[in-house]
C-alpha cells in the first residue's frame, strides 16, 4: 500500500514540475520587450511627424515601383520598399537606413515631406524669401540658412530652393505647375551616413514628379 501510494506521490510531483516547467516558458516567450515605432522625426519642426521603420535594405528605382497620386495634384513614382503616407493634404515618403535611432532625429534615411501651399497675393519667389526669413528669425541655436534662395526646376516645373538646418539639414524646394496654378513644398531631410544611395533614389523619384 506504501510503494503504491509513493508511485502515485511521484507521478503527481513529475506533473506538477512539468506544468510549472511550461508556465516558465511560456511567460518568458511572451514576456520579451517588444521595441516602440517611434518616429524618427521627433521635435524635428516641419519634418516632425509620422514615419514609421523601414526595412534596412537599399532600395533600387530599377525594382518594382508604385505610384502615389496627392488629391489629384500630382503623381511620383517610388520603390516599393519606399513607405508612403497620407495624411490629407500631406504626403510622407520615408525609408529608415540601418544606422537610424529612434527616437534620435533623422540621421540615417530617407525623409521626404509633399505639401500643397498657398501663396496668396504674393510671387512665388516672394513667399520663399518670407520662408526664409522665418527662418532666420527663430530663436534657436540650431535654426539658421545655410544656402540662400536659388532657383530649381523638376522637369518643366520652376520654383525655388534653399537649404536650413532645424534638429537636421533639409532642403526646401517649391515648384509650381506650368499655369502657375498650384505650388508644393517638398522638404527633402534625408541623410545617407552608409551610402546606400538615398540621395540617388530621392533624385529618381523626384524626376518623376508629374502635376497632374
Amino acid at each position: 500500500m506504501k510503494k503504491g501510494f509513493a508511485h502515485v506521490f511521484i507521478l503527481l510531483l513529475l506533473v506538477i514540475v512539468g506544468i510549472a516547467v511550461y508556465f516558465l516558458i511560456f511567460y518568458k516567450s511572451t514576456s520579451a520587450p517588444v521595441e516602440e515605432n517611434i518616429s524618427p522625426f521627433s521635435g524635428n519642426n516641419a519634418v516632425n511627424e509620422l514615419l514609421k521603420s523601414q526595412p534596412e535594405e537599399p532600395s533600387e528605382m530599377s525594382g518594382s515601383r508604385q505610384e502615389v497620386i496627392l488629391r489629384d495634384v500630382f503623381s511620383l513614382t517610388y520603390p516599393d520598399d519606399v513607405d508612403v503616407r497620407d495624411e490629407g493634404d500631406i504626403i510622407y515618403v520615408s525609408k529608415w537606413g540601418p544606422t537610424q535611432k529612434v527616437p534620435a532625429g533623422v540621421s540615417d534615411g530617407i525623409y521626404l515631406i509633399f505639401k500643397k501651399v498657398s501663396l496668396g497675393e504674393v510671387s512665388l519667389e516672394d513667399y520663399v524669401i518670407n520662408e526664409i526669413n522665418k527662418t532666420k528669425e527663430l530663436d534657436t541655436a540650431t535654426a539658421e540658412v545655410l544656402l540662400d534662395i536659388s532657383p530649381t526646376s523638376i522637369k518643366d516645373y520652376e520654383g525655388f530652393t534653399y537649404t536650413g538646418r532645424g534638429m537636421g539639414v533639409s532642403r526646401y524646394i517649391y515648384i509650381q505647375s506650368l499655369d502657375k496654378t498650384t505650388t508644393i513644398e517638398i522638404i527633402d531631410a534625408t541623410e545617407d551616413p552608409t551610402n546606400q544611395g538615398f540621395h540617388q533614389i530621392v533624385e529618381e523619384m523626384l524626376s518623376t514628379f508629374t502635376f497632374k
